[in-house]
Formats: C-alpha cells, structure tokens, sequence
C-alpha cells in the first residue's frame, strides 16, 4: 500500500503528541493516515504508522538513514561509544563481532543458564509477603541471566541496584530527549549527577569482569569476543575498558528493561483474560507435567509463544523507530529532504485496522499464520534490529512456563491500564501481583478439561 499525505494535524495538534507519541499516532491514525507531519517547535517529525514506508525507510533506503539526533544522540552523551550509539563502518564491524554472542545455537545453550536463574528468583517471589512489581522483578532477574551468559560473571545481590540504575537512566534519557534545553538544565535537578554516578559504578562492575574474564572468558561469551579484540590483548585495538563498559550498559539497559516490560504486560493481559490463563496451565500440563522444564520446552510450547507474542503486538516495549534522513529520499508518494526525521510508531504499526482484524482485542491465536511482511516488528527491522532476539523470545516463553508451572497469580491494578511512550513502552502504575502456588489438584482439573 502506498504511503501517501493527505492531511496532518496543526500545530496545535501536534503538540498534544510530545508526551506520548506512540500512543497518539495510533488514537490519530484513522484520521490522518500512516503518514503525516507534525509541526512541532524545534522538530519537524513525520509519524509513521504502515508497513510501505516503514520498508521504504529501514529497509529499501537505510543507507540514507541514520539514528535520530532526537533520542540516540542524548543516549550517545550519557553512555558514550558502544553497538547501540554507533553508525556506519564502526556499527558494520561491531554488530559482526558481537553477533556470535548471540546466534540461535548460542542461544540455545544459554537457555540452561536462563532456566537455573530462574528457578533461584522465583523461589525468592513465593517468600514475598507484599504484593510483587512484576516488571521490576523480571528486571532484576534478567539482570542476572544476562550478567552470567553474556559477561561470565554472578549478580552478587546487585541485580536490585543495577535494575534501578538501568531503569533510572532510561528515563533520563527520555527526559533530556523531549526539549533541546533539557541536557543542559539536568544539572538543576540532579539527573546528570545520577547518570554519572550510575557510569561511575557500572565502571567498577566492568573491573570485576575484565579481571575475573581476561585470562580464560566463556567460550563465544560477549565477554570474550570484546576481550579477544581489546587493546589489552591486541595493540592498536579500538576496544578498551571504557568501551567494554559502555556495552554492559548498553546489553543489560535493552536487554533487561525492554523484556521485563514485555512480560508486565504479559501478565496483565493473563490478568485481564483468565481463560488464555488456563489454556496456557493446560498447555504446560500436557508438555511438561511435573517434569522439571528444559530448554527444549522454549520450542514446543507453542501457545505460550503465541501468547507472547501478542502482548508484544499489542504493547511492544520498542514501541518507536526514530531516524533522520542525510539524502533526499522517496516515501511512498513523497520526498523526504535532508534533516527530516520519520518517527516509527510500532505501537500504531502493530494495532493498525488496515493489516490487523480486531487490532485492539487479544486474540493469542492470530499467530497460528504469520503476519503480513513488515507489520511485525517487536526487535524492529532492518540493520539495527535487536542483536539479541534470538535469546530473547525463548527466555520470555521459558520463564511463563516455569512461573505458570508452578505458581498461580493475581493482580492488584486500578483500570485503566494506560502505555506510556517513554524510553520503553511502560503502563501508567506498578503492576503488582500476589505469588501463590498452584494446588496440585487444580494442575489434574486442567489436564482433564
């Protein structure tokens, strides 16, 4: 479908998109299309919402595309060099360096790792007398996981405080991005103090691993790879310490904060939906029993991984794709100039009537057929997908699994539920939920429904 304009909001009107942008393209699409400009005081910003110009700008003409100055450049001063900042040659030799950490096969084997986690935090979630933030404890716990599969190195009781400097600096960088004055007023309310302090300690962590690490890393490890081309080992390398550090924050900022939102969401659609709840207790009954999981079992539960990735559909984490043109480049219908800017909305993408029937229900199996070719989009597309997808999908289903097996839920929320375009997608409370553990009696009653 082409991506024509045909109208776009006023001025006034585009303000109102500033303090939620993912969420308003969608509530406006219908009225102005899958793509339009918003005129807004210091950015001109086109919002896309359709699969033709998304393919047109991240796929048919990346090379006239760069990471936006809007985002990656406030998250470039805060952590510095690192995958997730770099362009260019730079980013072609990094990503191929760091994609060996993080094939299918290496994947697989981690997966041991990521059942023994966690068993060891959810034996920690049925001793919690308060109600649970059940995005902040999937934070610690893949703060954990991703600390020992990726950097060889045990949390040590950290998981808390590096959850919270991953959670506290994601939202700094959200905040400095919104307004071009807002880097330098952070010094006034203490934001730029917090990131360099939270640098400072990530700086110490990366110590600990370079030492523990440098002699003798994990086979195919993160770790290793980095060390194996750093200036300790090889001479004029263009990795050392700080780098190194940049990318523990940079793996552990996309991959704890991002997942942990994906499945709070999770939980609150099972939540609102109590009978994909029990289809899913049926489905872990029936493959797995009271057989201890294996990593195996991430590939056969196969209405658990539908599950999830409709909560991804409907709430992606990654909720938006920012990028400026350095060409004059077609769109569809139109040209874009040098400097524009093209926000992706995955959330409107992922909700849009045009490609999704009953976009706004969910409905776990619409994924027995794969979706229409760019429509999808939860690890983004393109060059810049995320690197680390492959153990991402299987982590997320593992861990429904081992919860679900074991435990049963409730949650404790005020309606409405409402997303919030911030550096992930995050609902507008804490989602809290109380840990019991399923009967056995109630594991027979769904192997015999």
């Amino acid at each position: 479908m082409k991506s024509y304009i045909t109208k776009n909001p006023s001025f006034i009107e585009s303000l109102k998109f500033v303090h939620n942008i993912s969420v308003s393209v969608e509530e406006n699409m219908a009225e102005y299309g899958d793509l339009f400009k918003l005129k807004l005081p210091f950015h001109s910003i086109y919002a896309v919402a359709g699969p033709q110009a998304l393919h047109d700008i991240l796929i048919k003409n990346d090379a006239n595309f760069i990471k936006s100055k809007i985002y990656w450049a406030q998250l470039r001063a805060v952590v510095g060099d690192a995958l997730g900042t770099y362009e260019g040659e730079e980013f072609v030799w990094m990503k191929k360096l760091q994609m060996k950490a993080y094939t299918k096969a290496q994947a697989e084997i981690h997966l041991h790792e990521v059942i023994r986690s966690n068993e060891s935090h959810f034996a920690e979630w049925e001793t919690h007398s308060k109600p649970l933030n059940i995005t902040h404890a999937f934070s610690e716990l893949n703060v954990a996981i991703l600390l020992k599969v990726l950097f060889g190195k045990e949390h040590d009781g950290l998981c808390d405080t590096i959850a919270h400097y991953i959670a506290d600096g994601e939202e700094t960088i959200s905040w400095r991005s919104a307004f071009p004055w807002r880097p330098y007023t952070a010094w006034l309310n203490g934001r730029n103090q917090r990131y360099k302090k939270s640098v400072k300690f990530f700086g110490k962590i990366t110590d600990d691993i370079i030492a523990k690490n440098l002699d003798r890393p994990p086979l195919n490890s993160l770790i290793g790879l980095l060390l194996s081309e750093s200036s300790f080992l090889k001479e004029n390398s263009n990795i050392d310490k700080e780098i190194i550090r940049n990318e523990l924050i940079i793996h552990l900022g996309a991959g704890t904060e991002t997942a942990a939102v994906g499945m709070g969401w999770a939980f609150y659609l099972l939540h609102k939906h109590p009978g994909v709840k029990k289809k899913i207790f049926q489905e872990i009954d029936e493959v797995v029993g009271c057989n201890q999981i294996k990593p195996e079992h991430a590939f056969q539960l196969e209405y658990t991984a539908m599950v999830l990735k409709e909560a991804l559909r409907l709430y992606p984490p990654s909720h938006g794709i920012v990028r400026d043109a350095i060409g004059e480049v077609r769109i569809g219908e139109m040209y874009a100039k040098p400097g524009d800017t093209f926000f992706i909305s995955t959330y409107a993408l992922h909700r849009n009537p045009k490609y999704w029937q009953s976009p706004n229900e969910f409905i776990p199996e619409r994924f027995k057929t794969e979706p229409e070719d760019y429509t999808y989009i939860p690890f983004g597309a393109g060059k810049h997908s995320c690197i680390g997808r492959y153990l991402a999908q299987p982590m997320m289903i593992l861990a429904v699994a081992q919860f679900l097996q074991k435990f049963d839920f409730e949650m404790n929320v005020t309606e409405p539920v409402l997303p919030l375009s911030m550096a992930t997608l995050k609902p507008n409370q804490p989602l809290l939920i109380n840990v019991t553990e399923r009967r056995p009696d109630s594991k027979t009653k769904t192997q015999m429904t």
